[in-house]
């Protein structure tokens, strides 16, 4: 719904009793109205607190809790903008829409009119530090107060509540870092969006090529075993199987890695996202996927939660007062790489053993579906410090490719433990999606997820 005709300010008019014990004027709250956001303004977000008591913190002074209002919110606002205005240049229609209604806002004013040559602050602008606010020099339009009823003037009363001089930075809360967001902090070496890899290459590759592969030859048109057939040994051309029939064989990878019934039991929630795969797979209809489940197990993941630390602290001990390097992106990325004890850490990853036995990524459906990804950028919508401290909202976006590439299944004697080529379901998995005959088209999975 549009902002009515004509708007007052979301706080006490200027005739109110109120300011008579108010820490700020009344030409102060209007500053500070016009200094939030366009969102803020937009919505009628009142910028005054009226308390010492913000988040469940109690501060010493109501000035103090005002100051750490302002800035948080000025701040999460901020930040949101950047993203509606991301989201407006990548062409989405619902943000342009609500970005011009924000835009088009009706500005409030003191009698309640609508002023048709208000300013309106451009959306996307920053706000400035809401101390400058506090500490501004007021009008002499402070009304008079009888000493009788011991009643300061409101210029006295605000000029001696609002001094922040004396205030230690030790004291305060969290600050606000500088910074133009959302901003880069990470990216990974493989490119995002990469349908070119070696992994997402299909339908390329001849009957001969193919049968070179893997150091038993397991490809060639011999005796073997094989489960799927109900049979010890059998005799089968691979290459003239149905596609029906790999698929079979690739859906039993999930028996083993994905099981419905272990899931059940354990109270595995990816369980079933393998099977989606190879359904999308089965379709051949290529692009993305996604799945909630995966995205949420992969956010949760203690890998994720290691990466994420190692993050905050390489920002933490380049952090200059309220300010981050220029290059700060490269920065990340040298220390994240860095083979340092201490420093850095390797790509999230679904796991397949941990401390001398197997995770339970192995079991469900982790590995099989994602195990270790192919991408990876962060990006830092806001950043706050208290002292050394640092905390931030982030967005991870995350890329993995389902399809295999020959370094999956060519091994020599020496790499038995990962001749994958030796598993009659990757075989189909390989075949399917390389064998000119078949070429299924891989995808790339999805895994984009805030993190705070």
């Amino acid at each position: 719904m549009s902002p009515p005709k004509g708007r007052s300010f979301p706080f006490a008019p200027r005739n109110s009793a109120d300011w008579l014990v108010s820490h700020v004027t009344y030409e102060q709250a209007v500053d500070m109205f016009f200094n939030q956001t366009a969102t803020q303004q937009y919505l009628g977000n009142d910028p005054l607190i009226y308390s010492k008591v913000f988040r469940g913190i109690t501060y010493t002074t109501i000035q103090e809790a005002q100051q750490v209002f302002s800035e948080s919110m000025n701040s999460e606002y901020e930040a949101k903008e950047q993203k509606d205005l991301t989201n407006e240049n990548r062409g989405c229609k619902a943000s342009k829409v609500l970005n011009d209604n924000i835009r088009n806002r009706i500005v409030p004013t003191e009698d309640g009119l609508e002023s048709l040559n208000a300013y309106r602050k451009p959306f996307g602008e920053k706000c400035i530090s809401p101390l400058s606010l506090f500490t501004k020099s007021l009008d002499n339009q402070s009304i008079a107060h009888t000493q009788a009823n011991n009643v300061p003037s409101i210029q006295n009363a605000t000029q001696q509540s609002c001094d922040f001089t004396d205030v230690k930075p030790s004291e305060l809360d969290w600050k606000p870092v500088q910074g133009d967001f959302p901003l880069l902090v990470f990216k990974s070496q493989k490119k995002m969006d990469d349908f070119d890899a070696p992994d997402m290459i299909y339908g390329k590759e001849s009957r001969e090529v193919i049968e070179s592969y893997g150091f038993m030859l397991p490809f060639k048109n011999e005796m073997r075993y094989s489960p799927s057939m109900g049979y010890d040994i059998v005799t089968e051309d691979q290459f003239k199987l149905p596609a029906s029939e790999h698929f079979k064989r690739m859906r039993s990878l999930g028996k083993y890695f994905s099981s419905s019934v272990i899931g059940r039991i354990m109270g595995f929630k990816t369980s079933h996202v393998f099977t989606e795969m190879v359904d999308k797979f089965e379709r051949n209809e290529g692009g993305y996927f996604e799945s909630k489940e995966l995205t949420e197990a992969f956010k949760k993941h203690e890998t994720t939660d290691r990466f994420h630390k190692e993050i905050l602290k390489c920002l933490s001990n380049n952090l200059n007062e309220s300010s981050l390097p220029k290059d700060i992106l490269n920065i990340v990325i040298q220390y994240m790489n860095s083979k340092i004890k201490g420093e850095g850490a390797p790509l999230p990853q679904f796991l397949i053993k941990k401390d001398g036995g197997f995770h339970q990524d192995l079991f469900n459906g982790g590995v099989i579906s994602v195990h270790g990804i192919w991408s990876m950028e962060v990006y830092m919508d806001s950043l706050e410090y208290k002292g050394s401290e640092i905390r931030g909202k982030f967005r991870y976006k995350v890329q993995d490719h389902f399809g295999l590439n020959t370094a999956d299944i060519n091994h020599d004697i020496d790499s038995l433990d990962k001749s994958f080529e030796l598993i009659e379901g990757f075989r189909s998995w390989y075949l399917l999606q390389h064998f000119k005959e078949y070429g299924y088209k891989p995808f790339i999975t999805l895994m984009d997820f805030d993190y705070e």
